[in-house]
Formats: C-alpha cells, structure tokens, sequence
C-alpha cells in the first residue's frame, strides 16, 4: 500500500523505473506533443509541459521541483495554445471532476488524426478512489476506451502494465473531426 500511495510515476522515473513512461513513450505520435500535470519530470522531454504548479516551484506531494513551461488548470487550457499530435495525461482525468469535458477540451487540442494517451490507475487491479481521496473516477482500461470513444476518439486501445497499479488507454482523432 505505502509503494502504491507514495512511489509515484515520477519518482519510479528519477529512479529509471518507468514502464508506464516507456510504454506512453512507444505511443506517441508525431513530434509535437503536450504533455498536461507534466509535475517533476517530463514523459517526452521536449514536450510542452502544462501544470498547476508553476515551473520551478516545488510541488508538495513529490518534494521535486515542477518542469511545467505553462502553469494552468488543465481542464481550462488557452484557447490559443494550438494543436498537437499528441497529448499525454498521466494520472490526471481520475482527479477531473468531469471526465467527459476534460477528454473533449483536451481533444479540442488535437490536430488531425492526432492521439490522445492517458494513463490511470486500473481499478480491476487496485481500488483507486479509497487509495487517494482526490480520486473523483475509477477506471478500467474498457471503461475508458469506451469513455474515450463516446467523445469521438477512435481506435482506443488499452494496455495493462503489469506494474500492480496502472493502465494506459491511447486514442485517435479521425481526420475528419
């Protein structure tokens, strides 16, 4: 329980322990990408890094230093921010109290035929809302797919890490949208 609670993504990579990392890494698509509560390490180091702690300030719960190069709430992005071949959320969406508008505001950044990744605690492993009383949702790698494709993502394929605690979800933006 105390590994799952406190041995973060972002601490398993200062440590070079990422498999979550290393599998959103393998599904990125294009060179432009956004990558929201980016926190202290970046999955894609030349991403565009957005978080709510401003870059440089120390983030609490990690006792790091945030690499975001935008501070902002990520369900309340810039309309001017652009458009991206690919937007990573890891470990985010469980935290949005609205799911549905956050996956269609983040979507609203994808350019065409662009891939949105996110990565959640996978709740057939672990119970995630009593893990972390900041959890709003708990999902399931086809619970999100078919969450991802009710707001128009296709393709949605899910991937269980074997990590004891994760899934990873990626999707398409159609062309045509």
């Amino acid at each position: 329980w105390y590994e799952t609670l406190f041995f973060t993504p972002q601490k398993a990579a200062w440590h070079g322990q990422d498999p979550e990392g290393d599998k959103v890494r393998e599904l990125v698509k294009g060179e432009s990408v956004l990558e929201l509560g980016c926190g202290g390490v970046k999955t894609v180091p030349h991403s565009l890094g957005v978080d709510i702690i401003k870059g440089g300030e120390m983030i609490p719960t990690v006792a790091q230093r945030s690499v975001a190069d935008l501070q902002a709430d990520v369900t309340k992005l810039p309309a001017d921010l652009g458009k991206f071949d690919t937007i990573i959320a890891r470990h985010i969406l469980e935290h949005c109290l609205d799911a549905v508008a956050a996956l269609e505001h983040w979507k609203s950044f994808l350019a065409p035929g662009g891939r949105l990744i996110l990565a959640v605690p996978d709740d057939t492993i672990i119970e995630s809302i009593p893990l972390n009383p900041e959890h709003k949702h708990a999902f399931t790698p086809g619970s999100l797919a078919n969450l991802m494709r009710l707001v128009g993502l296709e393709n949605a394929q899910g991937y269980q890490l074997g990590n004891g605690s994760s899934c990873i979800v990626a999707a398409d933006l159609t062309a045509c949208h």
